[in-house]
């Protein structure tokens, strides 16, 4: 028996003596499955699955979503973080409608060809949709494979991805469902060969594990490079007036939460105390103009953690007697409730609705 269908014949046995219920488990709807995938990228199923409802109950289908406009997507992606998804959802959505009649597409090189989908998303979604042969390649899976074969290369070189990707297909020319190979094998990455050391005594792959078989089992998988984060100090005005108006502004840079609303902002390159003849030199050289004594009530400070960066982040609240003209591109509103804000600035509004209507 070959190394590759060895270690299939005992992920599917693991498979069936570890059967783990997800919430999407039979779901073959391909829309319903790009939502899911697509919102679990980046986020935890016990937080993502509850988004995930909402968004399927508030566009049960493409031609919905395709219809809404941005900020409607926007809100609902709220507080789930790295927006760039939703606005792909969204350009995928018009793709699908416009080209393909509303009905999704059903093979590999069309799905991956969809802005914001990726080989592991694709794979995903032809698998468990179309029972189309691809493996998916996230970390779990990559965990599995470079402990098995005992490749100790850099997982994050596309060379290594490749070969991994080059066994797992060899591996599913003999699989008959490729939806319960990939749930397998994602399952197994997640409650067996777990990071650092697993108990390998009880794997049920440990007899051809080369990992195993050489004791490097909490060496693998091997990453090289290492991300290098900043810091960046967000200094936000949360600016006022006695009428119930206040000043927002959509953010339109090629830059983190893009799309998004925020307060009037200050950004420095260290931590700043505001004063309030720094805020009125800011407002003056931004047009923003205000009737009545500037007064800060007070300052809350959040730290939001992103993959390449640190937000330290300042909220300001500023009074007025009224806010006259808000600047160029500034939105003053008496209601902030049908805006999407980034985490940090909604963590800020839960601790403080009681001065929200």
């Amino acid at each position: 028996m070959t190394q590759e269908n060895k270690f299939l014949k005992r992920l599917l046995q693991w498979h069936d003596e570890n059967p783990r219920d997800m919430p999407w488990s039979g779901i073959t709807d391909p829309y319903s499955i790009w939502i899911s995938e697509v919102i679990l990228q980046q986020t935890r199923v016990a937080q993502g699955w509850d988004y995930y409802l909402s968004f399927i109950d508030k566009f049960p289908d493409v031609d919905m979503l395709a219809s809404a406009n941005e900020d409607e997507v926007l809100k609902a992606w709220e507080g789930l973080g790295y927006y760039s998804r939703a606005r792909n959802i969204l350009k995928s959505a018009h793709i699908i409608v416009k080209e393909y009649a509303g009905v999704f597409p059903n093979e590999y090189d069309q799905i991956i060809a969809l802005p914001g989908i990726g080989p592991y998303t694709a794979a995903a979604i032809g698998s468990f949709a179309f029972g189309i042969k691809k493996p998916v390649l996230d970390g779990n899976v990559l965990r599995v494979i470079t402990r098995y074969t005992g490749n100790d290369s850099d997982i994050l070189n596309n060379k290594t991805k490749k070969e991994i990707q080059i066994y797992l297909e060899e591996v599913m020319t003999r699989v008959d469902d490729p939806a319960v190979f990939n749930q397998a094998i994602m399952n197994f990455g997640a409650l067996q060969c777990t990071p650092g050391i697993p108990n390998c005594n009880e794997c049920i792959m440990s007899k051809n594990c080369i990992a195993h078989k050489e004791n490097i089992v909490e060496f693998l998988p091997v990453k090289l490079k290492k991300i290098k984060k900043k810091n960046r100090y967000l200094n936000f005005i949360d600016l006022r007036d006695d009428q119930g108006n206040f000043l927002i502004h959509r953010r339109q840079a090629k830059d983190i939460w893009k799309g998004l609303y925020e307060f009037f902002l200050i950004e420095s390159k260290a931590e700043i105390d505001i004063k309030k003849e720094l805020l009125k030199k800011e407002f003056k050289d931004f047009g923003i103009s205000v009737k009545g004594k500037i007064a800060i009530e007070k300052q809350s400070s959040y730290k939001h953690q992103l993959t390449h960066q640190t937000i330290y982040g300042k909220i300001f609240t500023v009074r007025c007697q009224k806010i006259l003209d808000g600047g160029p591109n500034m939105l003053i509103t008496n209601s902030l409730s049908e805006y999407a804000f980034p985490k940090l600035l909604d963590l800020y509004l839960q601790d403080n609705l009681e001065t929200y209507d």
